[in-house]
């Protein structure tokens, strides 16, 4: 199982970065079947972002609504919730990494799932036992 997180989701925007890379993910996660699930805390970080900025919520809504809907498109219909042992994993990892809390977040849902993590954010790496891959990485291995 792989987990998509906010950089992923971010990436669904034209414009964004990293679209070319999701839209290419996208299309082989919906040729290939993949299970590749969206981490709920990935859009909740979307959402205090967006907030962030002085987004108004039903705009917020309207954004989330779009991106859950393209993943659905291709077969990412499964959000993975936010679970009491994440929020705990969370503030240990925190604590012994030094990392952000929604990376600390992330992190810890993957591992409480035995899941490799779709990411760039080369932060993941100092996390011994998360298993990270990269859009790049994603990408030439479901062309393989």
């Amino acid at each position: 199982m792989f987990l998509v997180e906010t950089e992923f989701l971010f990436g669904l925007i034209p414009g964004d970065p990293w679209n070319g890379a999701v839209e290419e993910a996208l299309d082989l996660v919906k040729e290939r079947k993949v299970d590749v699930r969206c981490l709920a805390s990935g859009v909740l970080e979307v959402v205090f972002v967006a907030k962030s900025q002085k987004k108004e919520e039903p705009e917020i809504r309207a954004g989330i609504a779009a991106m859950l809907s393209k993943m659905r498109k291709h077969g990412i219909s499964i959000v993975e919730p936010i679970a009491l042992k994440d929020i705990l994993g969370c503030l240990s990892l925190q604590e012994s990494y030094a990392i952000t809390f929604y990376d600390a977040l992330h992190a810890s849902s993957s591992l409480n799932r035995s899941a490799t993590l779709i990411s760039n954010d080369e932060t993941y790496d100092r996390i011994s036992r998360l298993k990270r891959m990269s859009m790049q990485g994603f990408i030439k291995t479901m062309k393989m």
